[in-house]
């Protein structure tokens, strides 16, 4: 069965055969059918217009939809799949932007809203792509986004184009793209499909984007399959690893017969003699029969500083128990932590305790709706590359009220700066190397407010001596009083 012309299906609009690349391939030019962007300052608003916008922006991010009908692909081996959009006004700064696959089949270009986007697949094939200071055409390789829609993987009825770090603070960025109503039809957005005729096989990378930190495993998962009839044995590899990691391939070596698919499940361990480099990281895997070579490209994600929290997923109400919260350092570590965590209505702190590191500090406060923030302060002369740090709650629900299933603790967020004076910020501590300048002109805040970003850079001033120890002791206790302000 021929899956992907219901699943990307609306407004039915030829497709364009452009050329035939061989005797046993074509390249197919689809239209789009749908689009229209959201804009998260404007909840309500509905943008079908001439234009597609992207932004980054401290609570008005904008993410942009297409769809595509795409029935008259055959039913032919999906070659590569490119998803090209034209760029009318450019960013003020490179951006890398990311396509996602949308899995409501119901959304109406002139009735989607931020409000109402559709569901997304943030899990889903991984892609992206650099959008440059200039106008000219983006291209977004979706041949496995495609591909998980004809095999019935997932069931998507378009893209989503979205900035790879939403909310960019002071100073917003934005991305202009032609829309299918544009007054120059040349510059429409299109789908470009090449198919192929031979006996041959595929394989397909994982959906999204591992992560790990160093020091630690990720499983993830290939498909091989065969289509117009190929039947061989096949071999697989993995190549792009860093020499501090090691994988596992399971099966490495099968026989895949005419019409068969094979899952292929991979174990990448980072670190186990010595550290992994924190970055993004290309892993190819290479299938191979006889003279026949595909391969597929997952990016894997090795992040600088995570904090896993260990918590019971279930627990009976009225209870104690202790949450574990542990810190791993990638190859730059950090010397002065924020730690911001977050608890429901129904977990009250008890208690914590804290490393044993020069400098800690301490801050809870409830809020109106009973949610408790923590925050903590920790600083070392020397890097802190490993530590736990726990705290005891109180797990109670009120009477007439059902127990959750799971204890949700609200994603917490974490600020790091090295020993080299990089700052981290946000949940995965991203945009390394990144220079913070706003606020701190002295050792003092000029607005008598101390918040977590200004505390960093306090804290790296610490560590290269232009600060105080008693300094910064009383700017923590400034910041303990007005980082909500």
């Amino acid at each position: 069965m021929f899956l992907l012309g219901s699943l990307f299906s609306g407004l039915l609009l030829p497709s364009i055969i452009t050329s035939v690349k061989a005797a046993d391939e074509s390249n197919i030019v689809i239209p789009c059918v749908a689009d229209a962007y959201v804009d998260q300052s404007a909840l309500d608003t509905n943008f079908n217009v001439s234009r597609l916008i992207v932004r980054s922006a401290a609570g008005q991010n904008a993410r942009s939809f297409l769809r595509f009908n795409v029935t008259t692909i055959p039913p032919a081996a999906i070659v590569s799949a490119e998803l090209k959009v034209f760029v009318t006004k450019p960013p003020s700064v490179p951006r890398k932007y990311r396509v996602l696959l949308v899995c409501d089949r119901d959304w109406k270009e002139d009735e989607i809203t931020w409000n109402t986007w559709p569901g997304a697949h943030f899990e889903g094939p991984y892609s992206s792509a650099i959008v440059n200071m200039t106008q000219g055409w983006v291209s977004f390789d979706v041949t496995a986004h495609v591909i998980y829609v004809v095999k019935g993987w997932r069931a998507p009825w378009g893209f989503m184009i979205l900035d790879e770090r939403e909310d960019s603070w002071p100073q917003p960025v934005s991305t202009e793209f032609a829309s299918r109503e544009d007054a120059d039809d040349a510059l429409r957005p299109v789908l470009n499909v090449t198919v192929g005729y031979k006996p041959d096989f595929q394989i397909v990378g994982t959906l999204g984007l591992p992560t790990i930190c160093p020091g630690g495993s990720v499983d993830f998962g290939v498909h091989v399959w065969s289509v117009n009839t190929f039947e061989g044995d096949i071999d697989l590899s993995v190549a792009g690893l860093h020499p501090s990691m090691l994988a596992e391939i399971r099966p490495q070596s099968f026989h895949l017969g005419s019409g068969q698919d094979c899952g292929i499940g991979i174990t990448i361990r980072t670190g186990p003699y010595f550290v992994t480099p924190a970055g993004v990281y290309s892993i190819t895997i290479t299938a191979k029969s006889g003279a026949i070579e595909h391969n597929a490209t997952v990016q894997l994600e090795v992040r600088d500083v995570l904090i896993h929290r260990e918590l019971p997923s279930r627990a009976a109400n009225d209870t104690y128990f202790i949450v574990k919260l542990t810190y791993e350092a990638g190859i730059v570590p950090a010397t002065g932590l924020v730690i911001n965590e977050r608890l429901p209505t129904y977990v009250n702190f008890l208690s914590c305790e804290v490393p044993n590191v020069l400098i800690t500090s301490f801050n809870k406060t409830t809020y109106p709706d009973g949610t408790q923030m923590l925050k903590w302060v920790l600083a070392n002369s020397t890097a802190l590359s490993k530590f736990e740090l726990k705290y005891t709650v109180h797990f109670v629900v009120p009477a007439g009220e059902g127990v959750p299933d799971i204890l949700w603790f609200n994603q917490g967020s974490y600020g790091a700066v090295s020993s080299a004076g990089q700052h981290y910020w946000d949940g995965i501590l991203g945009d390394q190397g990144m220079e913070v300048t706003r606020g701190l002109p002295g050792p003092w805040d000029d607005d008598g407010k101390v918040n977590d970003d200004e505390l960093l850079q306090a804290l790296n001033l610490w560590n290269k001596g232009e600060l105080t120890t008693s300094e910064l002791l009383a700017y923590i206790d400034l910041w303990s009083k007005t980082w909500w302000l």
